[in-house]
């Protein structure tokens, strides 16, 4: 369980990544200085960095809950998520 000074810390670096990622969006409507936006190629690294990381951060979850419960048991398990999604 996180302590609330925890998830207070979480909650700050949230909201700053976020209010970070706007105003990257308003800097490609809006772009004030002429040599970062003449740029062809670096502009589109931290837009293209964010679905990549997440992917990234997505699969290596996944694959570290298969390592987790892939150990020698006698009857294979489903990790935890996989029997709420496949639950009918």
């Amino acid at each position: 369980m996180l302590s609330a000074a925890q998830l207070y810390a979480r909650a700050t670096a949230f909201a700053f990544l976020s209010v970070a990622a706007l105003a990257l969006a308003v800097s490609y409507i809006y772009c004030p200085s002429g040599s970062f936006c003449a740029d062809a190629y670096y502009k589109y690294l931290v837009p293209l960095l964010i679905p990549v990381t997440a992917w990234f951060a997505i699969a290596n979850w996944v694959g570290w809950t298969y390592f987790r419960f892939a150990a020698a048991q006698e009857v294979p398990r489903q990790p935890p998520w996989l029997r709420i999604l496949l639950h009918k």
